[in-house]
């Protein structure tokens, strides 16, 4: 079952230290909508971002895709 979201979408995340992780937001057909982050993070461990999504997507089934080092990540979330 997808996460569903409102307009704010929390995304947890591990990285390396001086790791490039970039988060995106995906139509419900893999299309890119917006790079949400696209940064170098500093110090190991579990970290988390908030991004507001309003009007970005239409309501219904949208994807997260976390990219951090050579790991990339797809999450299925449902936009209220």
């Amino acid at each position: 079952m997808p996460n569903p979201v409102n307009s704010l979408i929390n995304v947890i995340y591990e990285s390396q230290n001086g790791q490039t992780v970039k988060i995106e937001l995906l139509s419900c057909e893999g299309k890119l909508v917006k790079t949400l982050m696209n940064k170098v993070v500093y110090g190991e461990g579990l970290k988390a971002s908030t991004f507001n999504i309003n009007g970005q997507v239409k309501r219904g089934d949208a994807y997260i895709r976390l990219t951090s080092g050579v790991i990339t990540k797809l999450e299925k979330i449902f936009v209220l």
